[in-house]
């Protein structure tokens, strides 16, 4: 679901938002996968407009129970994934604490020039 989510910032924002936001977060009992580019365009998920990609992801949530949105950001959008991991997962005691990492991706091409549909992912994260 990551891959495809950050698959479609690269083809469809990179333009316009040569950065990408990956949040996975676990809070209140849920698996939370957010990816947010800078690009101010919505995707419209009841449209039946998103490509195959997309759609791939929501039937995928669906079949553990999740859901997807795509919700609009302070600069930009975010895809949200949510999920209910099995019980008895380890994601679903964090001791009642919210355990979140944040990975921020700059796609580049060979020249280290912000480039569309293609890129080399590089990632900084940590937990917070």
């Amino acid at each position: 679901m990551v891959s495809e989510l950050v698959s479609n910032a690269v083809r469809h924002a990179a333009e316009q938002s040569p950065d990408a936001e990956v949040t996975v977060t676990v809070a209140a009992g849920q698996l939370v996968i957010g990816v947010g580019d800078q690009d101010p365009r919505m995707i419209d998920l009841a449209s039946g407009t998103a490509g195959e990609g997309l759609r791939t992801v929501v039937e995928l949530a669906a079949a553990y129970e999740g859901d997807v949105s795509v919700e609009p950001a302070a600069r930009g959008k975010t895809a949200l994934v949510r999920l209910l991991p099995a019980p008895g997962h380890p994601a679903m005691s964090t001791g009642g604490e919210d355990t979140s990492v944040r990975f921020e991706i700059t796609y580049l091409n060979a020249d280290d020039d912000p480039a569309v549909g293609t890129g080399v992912g590089q990632a900084t994260g940590g937990t917070r």
